[in-house]
């Protein structure tokens, strides 16, 4: 990541050879894309960055602006309220369950999150036997989709959406402060009827603040 840089001449390369991003087109759903290599494959490691993308997915949509056409396609769906819950239960897992528990919850490609790369890494047979989708390809890396496009843009470039990523990763690493936001998570649950979207958001915001990451 100390090379992006690098990748700003192929940003103004593509700018300037007419390609367009997510605003031009309320069809194509252009989006930034970022493959982000996972540094091992012990599952509590993954575990972490899937309930840090969990507790973030809602406050990301709204600090990246999604647009709305991105929103109402089916390419960037957020996790289930009933999967994020599910993962913020959990302190241990083994590699069987995070199949089990993902395969059920997101048998689908159509995620802001995409794991099945990665769990088509670890196990391409036993993603093929419940998603049937060619275009699943193995790759250990965590496939992120979330961002916008604005390559149109002049003064855009691929940092902003690293760096919501950033977020993510910085949230996974720190057990302390990843436990406090599920704590906090908990906390806000509302009978019945669960946490409100908005409340999280607006307590993210301020987190997020306090911590100087935002």
């Amino acid at each position: 990541i100390d090379q992006i840089e690098l990748l700003q001449p192929v940003v103004i390369a593509l700018r300037k050879a007419g390609a367009i991003g997510t605003a031009d087109s309320s069809l194509a759903a252009f989006g930034v894309h970022i493959n982000a290599e996972i540094p091992n494959l012990n599952p509590d490691y993954i575990l972490r960055y899937l309930q840090a993308f969990g507790l973030l997915q809602w406050w990301l949509v709204k600090s990246l602006e999604v647009d709305l056409s991105r929103k109402m396609s089916p390419f960037i769906d957020l996790y289930p309220p009933a999967y994020v819950k599910h993962l913020l239960s959990l302190s241990r897992l083994n590699i069987d369950q995070i199949f089990d528990d993902y395969l059920e919850y997101n048998p689908t490609r159509n995620r802001a999150l995409d794991l099945l790369p990665l769990l088509a890494y670890i196990n391409m047979d036993r993603v093929k036997a419940r998603v049937k989708d060619a275009k699943i390809k193995p790759r250990p890396t965590f496939h992120y989709r979330l961002p916008n496009s604005q390559i149109e843009e002049k003064d855009w470039s691929l940092s902003s959406a690293w760096n919501s990523w950033w977020l993510v990763e910085q949230l996974a690493a720190q057990p302390p402060l990843l436990n406090e936001l599920i704590q906090a998570f908990f906390r806000l649950q509302r009978p019945l009827i669960g946490i409100s979207r908005k409340t999280w958001i607006e307590f993210m915001d301020s987190w997020l603040k306090d911590q100087e990451w935002v």
